[in-house]
């Protein structure tokens, strides 16, 4: 589904992609892990055209997007759950739903798909008026997820899903992506430094390190891969 081709990316002198390239194939979780500032959000922005590359291509079911302005991307199906959630806070729960189906015309698809969110995340269902800005973090996380999926992706780029929240929510939130990707046949690029969790929920990965891909593989052969538990693991 998504091809990353010799991808650069340059933060006026400093280069912060040095040409990376990896694939996501269609229906699959992907993760991409590394310490802070190995350029893992930098990669999931480039994608979503909030960030011009220097170089090189991201070819998603065929076509290049790398010039492409983010809002096409959303309607070409790219849909991102941002570092740090980024909700709004003044709107509702509803209202930052209904914001990410802002491309969408079909009423009833639109409340079906809703209707999965609350299914998934009821207990969005049981905030559906409050605030944004009251929830906890992990409700907060939930709300970002469910406000991508409301524009129907057909690839679900995730940032840092499980930064600030309390373990007990980060495994709910890990479970929920392994159910999405199952239920609805969404592809997932997952970013996360808490590499264990994402090797656990993952089919292949890429470790990133100061913006270039040291190591790929299978997730779970990865997870028992010495260099990783090392750096990644705490083993």
């Amino acid at each position: 589904m998504l091809q990353v081709e010799q991808l650069q990316v340059n933060y006026g002198a400093i280069s912060a992609i040095k040409g990376i390239t990896f694939t996501v194939p269609e229906r699959s979780i992907v993760t991409l892990i590394g310490a802070n500032g190995a350029g893992k959000t930098t990669t999931l922005r480039t994608i979503s055209g909030l960030v011009k590359s220097a170089s090189g291509k991201i070819i998603f079911k065929g076509k290049d997007i790398a010039s492409t302005p983010s809002h096409h991307i959303v309607e070409l199906g790219i849909s991102q759950s941002p570092e740090g959630r980024m909700i709004f806070p003044e709107l509702t729960v509803l209202e930052n739903l209904k914001m990410g189906a802002y491309l969408r015309k079909n009423r009833k698809e639109i409340q079906e798909d809703m209707d999965y969110c609350f299914n998934v995340f009821p207990r969005l269902k049981e905030r559906i008026k409050q605030a944004g800005g009251t929830l906890s973090g992990g409700e907060q996380q939930m709300l970002a997820i469910a406000r991508a999926l409301m524009s129907k992706p057909s690839l679900l780029l995730l940032d840092e899903p499980s930064l600030g929240i309390a373990p007990l929510l980060v495994k709910l939130i890990f479970e929920k992506i392994v159910e999405i990707n199952r239920d609805l046949g969404t592809t997932i690029l997952l970013v996360e430094q808490n590499a264990a969790m994402a090797l656990n929920v993952a089919h292949h990965a890429y470790v990133l390190e100061t913006g270039e891909i040291i190591l790929e593989g299978n997730a779970r052969e990865l997870a028992q891969n010495e260099e990783v538990q090392k750096a990644y693991l705490g083993m």
